[in-house]
C-alpha cells in the first residue's frame, strides 16, 4: 500500500478531491488495486468508483460481474455495471481489440456521467515487460517501445496505472497475506492469444536461456523509450510555439 502511495505521489496520478473510476475485472491485479485505492482514498482525499464491463465472452462472465458487485458493496464504494456482447459488435478487429475498445468506451462514458477526473487500470510491471516485447516483435518505433505509461490523457480524461512499478508476485503475495479472494480467468492460460504466448512461452524461455532479468530489461527499455519520446514531443511543441509552420 505504501509503495503504491509513493508511486501515486511521484507521478502525481491523483489530486485531492478527484473522482477516480477503477476498472475491476475480478482478477488478481484489479481486485488488489481496489483494496489498495480504497485504503488510500481517505489519506489522499479522493473518491473511488468501481466499474465493471461484462464482455459476455465466457459462461462465467455473469458470475464475475456479481463477484465485483459484491466486492464494491463490501468496500462501500459506488459501482456501475454494463454488459456488452462483444461478439455481436461490427468491425474487422480481433475479439481482444473489440473488448479493449468497448471497455475504454464504457469508462469514458461513465467518466463524463459522474464527472470523474481519472480512470485507473491495474496494469503492472509484468504487463509492461510483455507489452514492450510484443511491440518489439511486431515492429515498433520509439513511441511503441515506450509501452504503458503511468499516466496518459485519453478523450479528455487521464488514464492512470498505480500498479505499473509493482511486480505480479508482489500483488499475489499481498492478496495471499490478506486472504483476499479473486476470480481466475482460465482464458489467461490459453495459447490462442498472442500476449498469453509471450507470457507463458517466450518470456520463460528467454529468462532460462538468455537473461534471467529479461523482464527488468524490457521494463527499463520501456521507461527509457518513454522518456526520450516525451522529451522529443515537448521540444517540438516548444520549437513550434507561435510558429505558423506545420509538419505533415
Amino acid at each position: 500500500v505504501e509503495k503504491v502511495k509513493a508511486i501515486i505521489k511521484r507521478h502525481n496520478l491523483i489530486k485531492p478531491k478527484e473522482i477516480v473510476i477503477l476498472g475491476v475485472s475480478g482478477g488478481a491485479d484489479s481486485v488488489a488495486l481496489a483494496y489498495i485505492l480504497n485504503h488510500l482514498k481517505k489519506p489522499l482525499n479522493f473518491k473511488l468508483h468501481i466499474a465493471h464491463l461484462d464482455h459476455a465472452l465466457r459462461e462465467v462472465s455473469k458470475k464475475e460481474a456479481v463477484f465485483v458487485k459484491t466486492l464494491a458493496k463490501r468496500l462501500n464504494v459506488p459501482f456501475t455495471l454494463r454488459r456488452i456482447d462483444i461478439k455481436k459488435l461490427p468491425g474487422k478487429f480481433s475479439v481482444e481489440e473489440k473488448a479493449r475498445n468497448a471497455r475504454f468506451g464504457f469508462f469514458l462514458t461513465l467518466a463524463k456521467k459522474i464527472n470523474a477526473n481519472k480512470i485507473a487500470t491495474a496494469h503492472n510491471f509484468n504487463d509492461q515487460a510483455e507489452t514492450v516485447l510484443m511491440r518489439l516483435i511486431r515492429g515498433s518505433g520509439l513511441e511503441g517501445l515506450a509501452g504503458i505509461v503511468p499516466i496518459r490523457k485519453i478523450g479528455g480524461v487521464s488514464v492512470i496505472r498505480p500498479l505499473l512499478m509493482i511486480k505480479r508476485r508482489e500483488i499475489e503475495s499481498f492478496l495471499k497475506r490478506n486472504r483476499i479472494k479473486f476470480c481466475i480467468d482460465k482464458s489467461n492460460r490459453s495459447k490462442i492469444y498472442f500476449r498469453n504466448r509471450i507470457r507463458l512461452l517466450l518470456l520463460p524461455y528467454l529468462e532460462k536461456r538468455y537473461n534471467k532479468n529479461i523482464k527488468e530489461a524490457l521494463f527499463n527499455l520501456g521507461l527509457s523509450a518513454g522518456s526520450d519520446y516525451d522529451y522529443l514531443k515537448s521540444s517540438m511543441r516548444h520549437l513550434l510555439k507561435g510558429n505558423k509552420t506545420r509538419l505533415s
